[in-house]
C-alpha cells in the first residue's frame, strides 16, 4: 500500500496527536451537575460553590471518546489517500496527448490541447508529467516543471497523419499511476493493455465520424506485362459503415495534374488495379472525390519507380548470343558509348569510359568464374540481394562445373564502379548458351549494372520499409529498421518517398462512437479502493454516533 496524500511518517505522527487533542477536548467539555436546593434564594450561593466546568475530574464516557477517536483516525487515514500499487507511483498523473491521425479531424487537436492545458494546471507540479504520443513518447513537461512551459512547447505540436502508438506505449506506464488520455475513441480498447494497477482517465475524445471513408492500401508491383518501363498500381478503399466505394468516387492526379487511367480494372473488396503506368518516377495520388470530417485518410500518394530503357555500349567482338539478348530485351537497346549507361567488353579491350561494365574474361587468367564488384559500404552487406538481382542465384553452378571439367567460383569485391565478370568459356558453353539461365543472367546483370533507383512497393506511415525492396538505404533509426515517418514527402538516404496513412484501424476507429467516460480502471478494482472503503466506514460510524446522540444515549 502507498499513500498519495500524506507520507507514512506524517500519518504516524498525526494519529497520537489527534488522540491527545480529542482527550483534551473531552476533559474541557462542559459537565452539567444537578443540584437540588430547598429555596430559590440559595441559587447564587450554590452556583459559586459548584462551577459547571472543572478540570482533572475522573475521566468518564470512555465509549464516547473511543467512538470519536475511531472516526477521527479514519478521516485522517482517508486524507492520506491510501492506494494499492507496487511502484510507489500512487497519485502520480501521466498525461498523454495522442497527436496521431486520431486528432486530425476538424478542430479536434485544438480542443484536445485546451482540455490538456486545463487538466494539467489542476495537478501539483511534483505529481504529474506530460507525454507526447509520437514514436519516442517525447516528454513535453517533466515532473516539477511549471505548467506555463507546456503551452509554449505545444505551439510547435500538431496532429500527424500516422497510426496511433498508444496501445504499444500504455503497457509501460508505472503501476499505480493515473493515466490521462487525449485522443480518439478508438483508444478505449487500447486502454486494456495498461497494467492492472493503472487508472485510465479520458480527458478528451474526438467526435466520431460515422460515415468515414478512406484509402487503406496503395501499392506498386512490376507490370504484369513484363515491361521494364511500366508498373501496376493497386488502390483499396474502405467505408466504416461497410458500404461499397464505387470507382467513380476516386480521382487521380499524376505529377500534380489530373489524369484518367485507361487500364482501370475493378477487383473485389473495393480494390482497383491500374495497369501499365509509365515508371517515370512521378508521384501518383488517389483521392476521394467527396471528403468527410476525417481528412487524414481521404487521399494517398506514392512515387512511381524510375525505370527507363537502358542504353548498352557493345564492344565489336562481343559474342552474338549476348548481342541477341540486348536486342530482344525491350528494357535494353544498343547505344554508342557517349549515350550508354552500361558497357559490355572483353577483358583485353580497353574500357575507354568509366561506365559500369560486363567483362568477359578467360579461365586461364586465374580470375573467379563470376566476379561481382560494387562500391563502398554496400559491398560489405549481405550479397544475397545482389546475387538475386544479377540472376546468379538461378544458375546451376554444379552442372556448369561438370560441363567445363573445372571448379566454378564466385568472387565479391569492393570497387569504385559496379562490374560483373564472367568467363568466356561459360558464355560459349552450349548447354548454358541455349538455356534460359543465360539470357536471364545477361539481362538482369545489365539492369543491376545500370543501378536503377530503389523504389518502395508501398509507403505506410509508421511502418518499417519492406525488407529487400530498397537495397543500399540506411535506416532512419540508428541500429534498427528503416521506419517511415508521418504522411507526407520524406527521404530515405537519397530516395524521395511519398508516405501515406494507409491504416485500416484508424479509418474504422474514426467512426467508433463511444460514451464519454470520466474514467475507468484498467484492472478489476480501482487502485484507490481503500480510500472509498475508509470513507464508507467513517460515514457509518458518524451515522451511528448521531443515532446514539438523538436517543439520549450519548452525552
Amino acid at each position: 500500500m502507498t499513500f498519495a496524500g500524506l507520507s507514512p511518517l506524517v500519518l504516524a505522527i498525526g494519529a497520537p496527536v489527534l488522540a491527545a487533542i480529542l482527550f483534551a477536548l473531552q476533559q474541557l467539555r462542559v459537565r452539567h451537575k444537578t443540584v437540588r436546593l430547598p429555596a430559590a434564594m440559595l441559587w447564587a450561593q450554590a452556583a459559586r460553590e459548584a462551577p459547571a466546568r472543572s478540570l482533572r475530574e475522573r475521566f468518564r464516557y470512555w465509549q464516547t471518546f473511543l467512538l470519536a477517536l475511531a472516526i477521527a483516525l479514519l478521516l485522517w487515514l482517508g486524507a492520506s489517500l491510501p492506494r494499492f500499487g507496487g511502484t510507489g507511483e500512487a497519485g502520480f498523473h501521466i498525461f498523454y496527448l495522442d497527436n496521431s491521425a486520431v486528432l486530425s479531424g476538424r478542430g479536434s487537436f485544438a480542443a484536445a490541447r485546451a482540455a490538456l492545458l486545463a487538466d494539467v494546471a489542476a495537478i501539483p507540479d511534483g505529481r504529474r508529467e506530460v507525454r507526447l504520443g509520437d514514436a519516442q513518447g517525447t516528454l513535453l513537461l517533466a515532473r516539477g516543471e511549471n505548467v506555463a512551459l507546456l503551452a509554449h512547447r505545444l505551439g510547435t505540436v500538431s496532429a500527424q497523419a500516422r497510426p496511433s502508438g498508444f496501445a504499444n506505449w500504455a503497457p509501460h506506464v508505472p503501476d499505480g499511476a493515473v493515466l490521462h488520455y487525449y485522443g480518439g475513441p478508438s483508444a478505449l480498447d487500447a486502454a486494456a493493455s495498461a497494467p492492472k494497477g493503472v487508472m485510465v482517465s479520458y480527458g478528451y475524445l474526438a467526435p466520431a465520424v460515422p460515415d468515414n471513408r478512406g484509402i487503406v492500401n496503395l501499392g506498386l508491383v512490376p507490370a504484369a506485362s513484363g515491361d521494364w518501363t511500366k508498373a501496376d498500381l493497386l488502390v483499396e478503399t474502405l467505408a466504416a459503415d461497410g458500404s461499397p466505394v464505387p470507382p467513380s468516387d476516386l480521382v487521380f492526379t499524376r505529377a500534380g495534374k489530373p489524369f484518367h487511367p485507361r487500364n482501370l480494372q475493378p477487383l473485389s473488396h473495393n480494390r482497383l488495379l491500374l495497369r501499365g503506368l509509365d515508371a517515370d518516377g512521378s508521384v501518383v495520388r488517389a483521392a476521394l472525390k467527396h471528403g468527410d470530417d476525417f481528412p487524414a485518410d481521404d487521399s494517398a500518394a506514392i512515387h512511381l519507380p524510375s525505370r527507363g530503357p537502358i542504353g548498352v555500349a557493345l564492344a565489336p567482338d562481343v559474342p552474338r548470343g549476348i548481342r541477341s539478348v540486348v536486342e530482344a530485351d525491350p528494357a535494353l537497346y544498343p547505344a554508342p558509348p557517349g549515350k550508354a549507361r552500361v558497357l559490355i567488353r572483353r577483358a583485353q579491350d580497353k574500357p575507354g569510359t568509366a561506365l559500369p561494365e560486363l567483362v568477359l574474361t578467360d579461365a586461364a587468367s586465374g580470375s573467379d568464374s563470376f566476379l561481382l564488384a560494387w562500391p563502398g559500404e554496400d559491398s560489405a552487406a549481405d550479397p544475397a540481394p545482389q546475387l538475386a538481382a544479377t540472376g546468379l542465384s538461378g544458375i546451376d553452378t554444379g552442372a556448369l562445373a561438370d560441363s567445363l571439367h573445372r571448379r566454378v567460383t564466385l568472387g565479391l569485391k569492393p570497387a569504385e564502379h559496379r562490374s560483373v565478370s564472367v568467363w568466356n568459356e561459360i558464355i560459349a558453353q552450349p548447354d548454358f548458351r541455349h538455356s534460359s539461365a543465360m539470357p536471364l543472367f545477361v539481362s538482369r546483370s545489365l539492369r543491376w549494372l545500370a543501378g536503377p533507383q530503389p523504389w518502395l512497393p508501398f509507403a505506410k506511415a509508421g511502418a518499417p520499409v519492406p525488407e529487400g525492396t530498397a537495397p543500399g538505404l540506411r535506416p532512419l533509426v540508428p541500429g534498427g529498421e528503416t521506419v517511415l515517418p508521418a504522411a507526407g514527402e520524406a527521404r530515405i538516404g537519397t530516395l524521395p518517398v511519398q508516405v501515406s496513412l494507409l491504416d485500416r484501424a484508424t479509418t474504422l476507429g474514426a467512426a467508433h462512437k463511444a460514451e464519454e467516460p470520466i474514467s475507468h480502471p484498467s484492472g478489476t478494482l480501482p487502485a484507490d479502493w481503500p480510500f472509498f472503503l475508509i470513507c464508507l466506514a467513517a460515514g457509518l460510524l458518524l451515522a451511528f454516533e448521531w443515532r446514539l446522540y438523538r436517543r439520549g444515549q450519548m452525552p
